[in-house]
């Protein structure tokens, strides 16, 4: 890995242990709690819509749920969950991202490239 990489790697761990930190602190809404609450009653075998229930889908709910199972019982763990999605989010896209901006379809690498490489060559 040539220097300049290895720096931006290490910038980029640097920044997003940061904004993890000041992310997974800000103080959960009042709609945060409930999910968070119906969250914690699936972990621990409750049912969905039964012993806690919400009107809306429950995908929220769900993704709650992952996190009380992943983070523990806390009021940070969804922001942590959360967190970690937007981190895999910008892993899969980043390499679009970059390689479409670069023009050259040749450095496109990861799990979109043929479409990067599709609208690169469009261009």
């Amino acid at each position: 890995m040539k220097p300049r990489n290895v720096v931006l790697v290490v910038v980029w761990l640097a920044y997003s242990w940061l904004l993890a930190a000041l992310y997974t602190h800000i103080p959960a809404n009042p709609d945060q709690s409930i999910f968070d609450y119906i969250g914690w009653v699936a972990a621990e075998g409750g049912t969905l819509y039964v012993d806690a229930g919400e009107l809306n889908w429950p995908g929220k709910m769900v993704m709650h749920w992952a996190a009380y199972e992943l983070f523990g019982s806390s009021l940070w763990s969804y922001r942590r969950f959360d967190y970690a999605l937007l981190l895999v989010a910008c892993a899969i896209w980043s390499p679009a991202a970059c390689c479409s901006r670069s023009g050259d379809s040749r450095r496109c690498r990861g799990p979109r490239s043929s479409w990067c490489r599709s609208t690169s060559s469009s261009t």
